[in-house]
């Protein structure tokens, strides 16, 4: 794959978080090539015939759903990929991030809290990976209702022997 899909620029990406990551030139802030690298892996994961490209908003603001679910795909990877270098310094709240499921039960004494999430994100090995940041979160969001298909049933009767038209078996 020559180039990203959808295509993605770092300016893009620093424009939808301007407020989570602290950005700049030093190892102790998020980096073009922290963004770029983002970016690249997330092109691997992605699937753009799931996700719609018409454009949504107005200049400068201008995005798709498809660049939208790909930037918050990106930046699940970057906060990942920063917390696995031990992060950066206490500036920006981007590398705390954390994924949160469906709360299942509070405690106060001990200071407890249970999430949840449902069996088809935890038993698949991909999806499960995105319920660790919130940008993996807010990715399945606008992706799990990609995955569901309709289906149709139809009456009818099936009798053993030989097809009405065996070409078309």
């Amino acid at each position: 794959m020559s180039t990203l899909t959808p295509p993605a620029t770092v300016a893009q990406f620093e424009s939808m978080f301007t407020r989570d990551f602290s950005y700049g030139p030093g190892i102790d802030k998020v980096r073009p090539v922290d963004i770029q690298n983002a970016l690249n892996m997330a092109s691997g994961i992605f699937n753009p015939s799931l996700f719609d490209s018409s454009p949504i908003g107005v200049a400068p603001n201008l995005t798709s759903e498809a660049l939208m679910a790909y930037l918050n795909c990106s930046a699940h990877f970057l906060v990942l990929s920063l917390q696995a270098v031990g992060g950066l310094n206490k500036v920006g709240a981007g590398i705390y991030s954390q994924g949160e499921g469906t709360v299942t039960g509070k405690s106060v004494g001990g200071v407890s809290i249970n999430f949840s999430w449902p069996s088809f994100v935890t038993d698949s090995p991909v999806l499960y990976n995105f319920t660790k940041t919130s940008y993996g979160v807010a990715y399945l969001q606008i992706l799990m209702p990609r995955l569901v298909g309709n289906v149709g049933v139809v009456a009818g009767e099936v009798t053993p022997g030989v097809p009405p038209n065996p070409g078309w078996v």
